[in-house]
């Protein structure tokens, strides 16, 4: 805004969602020849949520963006190695989770990457425990200023400014029971209309354990967490809570 004005403020979804298309593409190719990425990537492109929010100032294209390249550099720090795709991986999935909060449930992915990398290194794993930290220490850096701003203000370094209205208070069990329908018509009518079980497919059964986990808990427990929230409405409204898994 101190640069451009509000013209350039309107121009920052925009670009984060051009960022994002080019870390999908990048990420697709960690799993596919070339030519299969990028048609993944130009249909990413073409899907209508994907195409809104990147020019609706909310927060949703910044978590995008930053999701998607943190799991690019993930990918690239556990088939290449070297400790720069690493604190990439770290500190992009932390500032996806400074954008959205509930985007800390990467966390979870990172995790399952840094415990694959110290199951499969030999004895003695000093340098294994150091490598797999890397990224960990990266990603809680990344949060720590944000922590401490909630902490200044909020009282509590996990307290969000949901806290104050009460909405952080009111995720429960029972609400995912009676959101569940909500959850599944969001899959499958929004994010992913007519392809869900070729998504479920393409999320569960390729690639190595430590893939497989990291693309399930890059989706499971954000579905979980807006399934137990109470406010469901159908449509856009609700499933742009979970716009940040789309390339999935």
């Amino acid at each position: 805004y101190r640069l451009g004005g509000d013209r350039a403020a309107f121009a920052v979804n925009p670009v984060l969602g051009g960022l994002a298309l080019l870390a999908a593409f990048f990420l697709y190719r960690e799993w596919r020849p070339p030519a299969p990425a990028a048609a993944a990537a130009a249909l990413l492109s073409l899907h209508p949520m994907f195409v809104a929010y990147a020019g609706y100032p909310l927060a949703h294209a910044a978590e995008l963006a930053f999701a998607t390249w943190g799991f690019y550099a993930l990918w690239r720090w556990k088939r290449r190695g070297g400790t720069g795709a690493g604190i990439g991986a770290g500190v992009l999935l932390g500032l996806a989770a400074a954008a959205r909060p509930a985007t800390l449930l990467l966390g979870l992915a990172l995790a399952a990457a840094a415990a694959d990398t110290l199951r499969r290194a030999p004895r003695p794993r000093r340098r294994a425990v150091l490598r797999a930290a890397v990224p960990v220490a990266a990603w809680a850096l990344a949060l720590l200023p944000l922590a401490l701003y909630q902490w200044r203000w909020f009282g509590n370094p996990f307290a969000t400014g949901y806290a104050l209205s009460g909405e952080q208070q009111t995720l429960s069990a029972a609400h995912a029971l009676r959101n569940a329908p909500t959850l599944w018509a969001a899959f499958a009518g929004d994010l992913a209309p007519g392809w869900l079980p070729l998504a479920a497919f393409g999320i569960l059964l390729p690639g190595p354990g430590w893939e497989r986990a990291a693309r399930a808990l890059w989706l499971a427990p954000l579905a979980l967490l807006h399934a137990c929230y109470y406010w469901a409405p159908p449509g856009w409204v609700s499933s742009r809570f979970l716009l940040g898994t789309l390339p999935l």
